[in-house]
Formats: structure tokens, C-alpha cells, sequence
């Protein structure tokens, strides 16, 4: 379209003014890159790849979205419908290998994550008895923790046919000290929190014949309770 010095004469260079013969741009791509006037939207219709890292939409395979949030503001929210790996750090779905779960609080998803040892924990269940002759002490159950393993204990079963006094011991230390009764032969007890014990660490218990019989020898009993991980 023809431009006259009187039609739109503000889109022309100044030199340009009174010349009838220029054409000018279509006045909606000029008000597009002004920024005193519309603003430029451009609309992304296919992937975006910025370096190593890689958000695909919503439809073509389900990785990530933006969404509106409750409050107005925009959420980029991600279904990891298949293994995710991140350079050396990897996350699996819930069903492969519970490493991490999506789930659904309020209105909003969460990632959760599980505890990392429940994978790697092998149940450490160690029985031992021996006689032990009155007011003896005598170690009925000892646990040796294995290279390259950590030992969590967690508590210990004991028990005999007399009263005992039975001592719970990680190395040279004694960690507990519990009995059982005539009322109670066998007790089970569990630590507040589990106790860490490393590689070639040791633990016993020990137990002592307080049977109101003196001069005899009875038969006690224990059970060391725990898990092992691997050492970090």
C-alpha cells in the first residue's frame, strides 16, 4: 500500500516523509518489534534442546509440562514415565527397583524418595547359648561385622533357666545392661537408635548366672538383632 505524507506518516523515516512513492511495512509487523507498543510472543511448537539437557512436551512423550498453578504462578511439573538418568545419578520408577515415587498430595505431585539403605540391608539374626557356672560370666553369642560391611544393631533376644545378668558389649564397650527374672526367663530388647558398628568391629553379650541356687551351672541364651549395609 501506497504511504502519503498525511496516511501514517509517523512509520516513515524522517527523510521519507513527504515521498508518496514509498511503501512502508504492514504497521502490524512494525508495532510487533516495537517495544513501546505490542510485544513479540512466539509460540514453541516442537522441541527445545539447550545443551545436555532436553524438556520435550506434554503429548509427545510425557516428560514435562507447565501448568497453572492454584495461586496463578506457572509450574513445570515432570512424569517420569520411564528411567530418568542424570550423568552418575540415576532415578527409576517405583515399580522397577522403589528408588523413587510420584505421589499425589493435595493438588500437587511430590517426589519421594525411599530410604537408600532398605535396598542394600541384609538381617543379621545371630544365636548363641553356653553353661554358665554361678556368679560366672561368660560370653553366650558374639558377632563379627564383615569386610566392607556396616553393622546397624538394633537390639538382642535373651533368656535361661536361672536368673541372668547379661551384658551388651561393641568391642571393649558396654553399650546395655539387662536382666531377665524367674517371672520373665526371655526378654526382647531394642535400642532407641541402632548402633553403628564398622568393619571388624565386634559385639558380644555376655552372660552372668545370678541363680538364687548357688554353686550350679545353667544354661543361657541370646540372639544378636541388626542389619548390615555397606560401608560408604
Amino acid at each position: 500500500m501506497a504511504q502519503g505524507n498525511t496516511a501514517n506518516p509517523y512509520y516513515l523515516k524522517p527523510g521519507e516523509l513527504d515521498d508518496s512513492s514509498l511503501i512502508s511495512l504492514p504497521i502490524f509487523m512494525q508495532r510487533a518489534f516495537d517495544p513501546s507498543k505490542d510485544k513479540l510472543r512466539v509460540e514453541i511448537d516442537s522441541d527445545i534442546q539447550i545443551g545436555a539437557v532436553e524438556i520435550k512436551d506434554w503429548d509427545s512423550d510425557l516428560r514435562a509440562d507447565v501448568l497453572i498453578r492454584d495461586d496463578g504462578k506457572h509450574a513445570l511439573v515432570v512424569d517420569m514415565a520411564s528411567d530418568i538418568q542424570i550423568g552418575a545419578v540415576e532415578i527409576k520408577d517405583w515399580n522397577s527397583d522403589t528408588r523413587v515415587d510420584v505421589q499425589t498430595i493435595g493438588n500437587y505431585n511430590a517426589m519421594l524418595v525411599r530410604d537408600a539403605d532398605a535396598f542394600q540391608r541384609s538381617t543379621v539374626n545371630i544365636y548363641g547359648d553356653a553353661q554358665v557356672s554361678y556368679d560366672n560370666e561368660t560370653t553366650v553369642c558374639s558377632y563379627t561385622v564383615p569386610t566392607g560391611k556396616t553393622f546397624k544393631f538394633t537390639g538382642v533376644i535373651v533368656g535361661g533357666n536361672a536368673d541372668g545378668e547379661f551384658s551388651l558389649e561393641v568391642g571393649a564397650t558396654r553399650v546395655a545392661l539387662v536382666r531377665n527374672s524367674a517371672s520373665s526367663r526371655t526378654g526382647t530388647y531394642k535400642f532407641w537408635n541402632e548402633i553403628s558398628v564398622n568393619s571388624g568391629g565386634v559385639v558380644n553379650v555376655k552372660a552372668k548366672n545370678r541363680s538364687i541356687v548357688k554353686n550350679n551351672t545353667r544354661q543361657f541364651e541370646a540372639t544378636i538383632n541388626g542389619h548390615t549395609i555397606p560401608s560408604s
